[in-house]
């Protein structure tokens, strides 16, 4: 063995490898546990409008994050991100002693449920409910389809002056509109050659016809039929609804 030339260089480079390996580890060790490279601060870049920095800070306080080198940057994201409103967090080291994070809010679209908040992204989530906001329900998994159809149904409300303060899809997929002039719409379901957004808008065409005719403002609306609607006009309570044109079968 001593005689081989080209063992001896292996075993010589090999054991120079391990030296280097050894003495990284030291370094690291001794860098990663060293307080002349502690974090001295956590800084919120931008403006939320929900999240303040003392939540921030009392979310990531008393946790051991390290020192600028071994600070456990996921943690910190999934620490902040715990936080109400708190959409996504983006975490950074900025040296020397610093994290950096940047936080996008989520941003109501309305209510949903008893406890619970749905974005405008069609999101869930739990935070403190605003005043004002529309009531939006639906079954599991429905919420971006919901929070698409209210945004259709805002649209094509205009005419009428009026937004929807509640939009409801039903177990079975039907849909209720519930606009700020008072007004219930049901929708029903969707069928193929009449959608839910072409009978509202028909209706909404020919709204202030219906209320010319009628001497009265309307109240509710039933729009599940393929060519025509029934109505229900204030001060009648529950007289019977008959169709403003010849109604076809219910969707």
């Amino acid at each position: 063995m001593w005689h081989n030339a080209r063992l001896l260089n292996l075993v010589a480079s090999g054991m120079f490898l391990l030296s280097g390996l050894i003495l990284a580890q030291i370094g690291w060790v001794l860098t990663s546990t060293s307080q002349r490279f502690a974090l001295q601060q956590a800084v919120v870049v931008g403006m939320p409008q929900h999240v303040t920095r003392d939540q921030v800070t009392d979310a990531i306080s008393g946790r051991p994050l390290g020192n600028f080198f071994s600070a456990d940057i996921a943690q910190v994201k999934r620490l902040v991100e715990s936080i109400p409103w708190v959409r996504t967090a983006d975490v950074r080291r900025q040296w020397p002693d610093r994290i950096e994070i940047r936080i996008e809010e989520h941003k109501p679209l309305g209510r949903w449920g008893a406890d619970q908040l749905i974005s405008v992204r069609g999101e869930l989530f739990v935070a403190p409910v605003p005043a004002g906001l529309p009531r939006l329900a639906g079954p599991e998994g429905s919420e971006q389809d919901v929070a698409r159809r209210y945004y259709r149904f805002r649209e094509l409300a205009k005419p009428l002056a009026a937004e929807p303060v509640e939009v409801t899809l039903s177990p079975r997929y039907a849909w209720t509109l519930r606009l700020s002039n008072g007004l219930v719409a049901e929708l029903g379901r969707d069928q193929a050659k009449a959608p839910v957004e072409a009978r509202l808008q028909r209706y909404v065409g020919m709204h202030g016809i219906a209320v010319e005719q009628l001497g009265r403002n309307v109240t509710h609306v039933d729009l599940r039929y393929p060519n025509g609607f029934a109505v229900r006009v204030a001060g009648l309570g529950a007289e019977p609804v008959r169709p403003a044109r010849p109604a076809g079968k219910k969707g």
